[in-house]
Parts: C-alpha cells; sequence; structure tokens
C-alpha cells in the first residue's frame, strides 16, 4: 500500500492533462485575445478550430510553441494577458492533495 502511494506522487501529468487544467481557467476574454495575438501565425483554418482554452493550448503544440521540456513561450502568454495566477499549474509534476500554494 506505501508502495502505491509513492508511486501516486511521483507520477507526472501529461501535456494533454496539464493542458486540460490550465486551458480550463481561461476564459472566453482570454482566448479571444490570444487568438486575436496568434492571428498571424495560426490560419484562419486553424483559428476556427479554437474555442476554448485547451484547444489554444493544444494548437499552440502542433506550432511547436508549447513542448514537455519548455513551458517559458506559455508563461509569457500569460502574463501578457494578466493571468499570472496560472503559473502555478504549468508543470507536469502531479500535484499532491492537501498542499496549499504559499504564491
Amino acid at each position: 500500500m506505501a508502495q502505491k502511494a509513492v508511486q501516486n506522487k511521483n507520477e507526472l501529468l501529461t501535456l494533454q492533462e496539464m493542458f486540460r487544467i490550465v486551458g480550463d481557467q481561461l476564459t472566453a476574454r482570454d482566448v479571444r485575445v490570444l487568438r486575436f495575438m496568434f492571428s498571424g501565425i495560426f490560419t484562419a483554418e486553424f483559428l476556427s478550430q479554437i474555442h476554448d482554452g485547451v484547444s489554444f493550448l493544444q494548437a499552440l503544440e502542433k506550432v511547436d510553441r508549447i513542448d514537455e521540456s519548455n513551458f517559458k513561450n506559455l508563461e509569457n502568454y500569460l502574463r501578457i494577458i494578466n493571468r499570472r495566477d496560472l503559473y502555478q499549474f504549468l508543470s507536469l509534476r502531479r500535484r499532491t492533495p492537501g498542499m496549499f500554494n504559499l504564491y
């Protein structure tokens, strides 16, 4: 039983799970601003597929703006739209229940 607890503590999130956590917290306004910012990078067809935060993050991954080893670009995009509150979720480490954030 203790081994399972240690295993769960060390589990990592997948990139898609992290996208779900961060993307679900982006508002419709946040997504509109981000879509506008990237209108020169994404094609109109690509932009039409972005309807929420998760699909936006997946689109960034498809154009190599985000990968599992580097979230600096995403930090910058969140800073631009004034969503620094989401920085704490930019990790693939699974959060432990009961832990609190000191930020």
